[in-house]
């Protein structure tokens, strides 16, 4: 795990499981790569929504921007990872901006409706993964969408620690502050409250949630 945990299980992974090797490897001979340096913008908001992206190279971060004008971290997606598995209307919910020098491939929905068509377990994957990145940003819109830091701060605890477990190996109390949409100092502030309450451990590099049940309780009564 990084300080910017992206999330989960590889989706590519799930999307090919149960082809053999040969046909895996061709399905993502298919993609149209393209690198991308950092900061640039891979598709934005309101855009129309053409196909799906895959992250072979990198770092890319989702996010949306408030009327004011702040950043909102949605999620990063490292390699094996998909962007823009969700639309409103057809047009993308989010923007997807690389971090660092990245690669990125590119599925039409015609190229993968081929796909899918040749490969018929990749339907049914696809689903699969669908199902659980759907639900993991619907997760995530609604801890953003959460009124008060503290159980943004919270929230995220919980959601990182059930993906990667208790320990939260480098973990920035910069990189949790912005992932939580707050200040450093502020964040800092509040995890000094959790440790002195016995819920988590800061140690030099990393997080240790120590009573997840506790600690909703806490955020709760917040």
């Amino acid at each position: 795990m990084t300080g910017w945990p992206t999330t989960g299980p590889l989706d590519v992974a799930e999307l090919l499981q149960g082809l053999p090797e040969g046909d895996a490897e061709a399905v993502l001979r298919m993609t149209h790569d393209r690198a991308y340096p950092p900061g640039a913008r891979i598709f934005g908001m309101g855009e129309r929504q053409r196909g799906l992206y895959l992250v072979k190279r990198g770092v890319v971060e989702e996010f949306r921007l408030t009327e004011e004008g702040v950043r909102l971290p949605i999620h990063r997606v490292g390699p094996g990872q998909f962007l823009a598995l969700a639309s409103w209307g057809g047009n993308y919910c989010c923007f997807a901006e690389a971090l660092e020098e990245s690669v990125v491939g590119f599925l039409s929905f015609q190229t993968l409706e081929g796909i899918c068509a040749r490969y018929p377990r990749v339907a049914v994957n696809l689903v699969t993964v669908l199902t659980r990145r759907l639900g993991a940003l619907e997760e995530r819109l609604e801890l953003l969408t959460s009124r008060g830091l503290r159980k943004r701060v919270v929230g995220m605890l919980l959601l990182l620690s059930a993906i990667h477990g208790s320990r939260l190996e480098h973990l920035t109390h910069q990189a949790l502050a912005e992932w939580a949409a707050g200040s450093r100092p502020k964040v800092s502030a509040i995890l000094e409250d959790l440790q002195k309450r016995g819920l988590v451990r800061l140690g030099r590099g990393h997080i240790e949630v120590l009573a997840p049940h506790a600690l909703q309780r806490w955020a709760e009564e917040g």
